[in-house]
């Protein structure tokens, strides 16, 4: 029979100042175990990065519809690192009464941007950047800006959207979010490919964030 032993930590917490020794398991009172998600992990490693599209009080002007080569924001993972997106939040600052939709896909295949905004700069979510990232984020990728995500192994990991008119006071949400987290389970992209995203509905504007994990391929591989 096992016997797990915890260091109780619950008003006072005990810290080691540097890796690589043993600690204590932590744990409260009546000895149940605190534990961290492996997105908490990544994120203390200075593992996960962010880009924005639109900035401050500027907007980025997406393409009028949904089209596999016209992409809202795209990030592409080279070959020799895995990729795992994290969050997307998406915010309309104006549209018209069409169909709105958003979606993201996760593929094989690089997205490549060839004419859109870009190469867009990437920020690690640590703010003393331990790691820096080696993928490549485009922006407002209209009149076929990139290539389609749509070939290899992909798949649709997040849709979204509203029927009407995304300007009307008390409507729909303006924002549009999906997390690693909130889903359950999450694309993981090795050997090279892509996180695109794709939103529609005649004219519009609006922002995007997305953050996503680099690991190296020895994670898994």
């Amino acid at each position: 029979m096992a016997n797990i032993r915890l260091l109780k930590g619950t008003s006072s917490v005990t810290r080691e100042t540097a890796d690589g020794g043993f600690i204590e398991a932590r744990g409260t009172r009546d000895g149940a175990l605190f534990t961290a998600s492996v997105i908490d992990g990544w994120a203390l490693e200075g593992r996960i990065f962010a880009a924005n599209s639109g900035s401050l009080t500027t907007p980025d002007t997406y393409a009028t519809a949904a089209a596999a080569n016209e992409a809202s924001m795209l990030v592409d993972i080279p070959d020799g690192i895995i990729g795992i997106p994290i969050s997307i939040e998406f915010t309309i600052s104006t549209g018209t009464t069409n169909l709105f939709e958003i979606l993201a896909v996760a593929s094989s295949t690089l997205a490549v941007g060839t004419a859109g905004t870009g190469p867009v700069t990437i920020h690690s979510t640590r703010m003393d950047k331990p790691h820096s990232s080696r993928a490549t984020v485009w922006t407002a990728l209209n009149s076929g800006g990139n290539t389609t995500p749509y070939t290899g192994n992909y798949y649709e990991f997040f849709r979204d959207g509203y029927p009407t008119d995304a300007t009307v006071t008390g409507g729909p949400a303006t924002t549009y979010r999906w997390s690693a987290k909130s889903s359950g389970t999450y694309p993981i992209i090795v050997d090279g490919g892509s996180i695109t995203i794709f939103s529609g509905g005649a004219a519009h504007t609006g922002f995007c964030t997305i953050t996503w994990a680099e690991l190296p391929e020895s994670y898994i591989k």
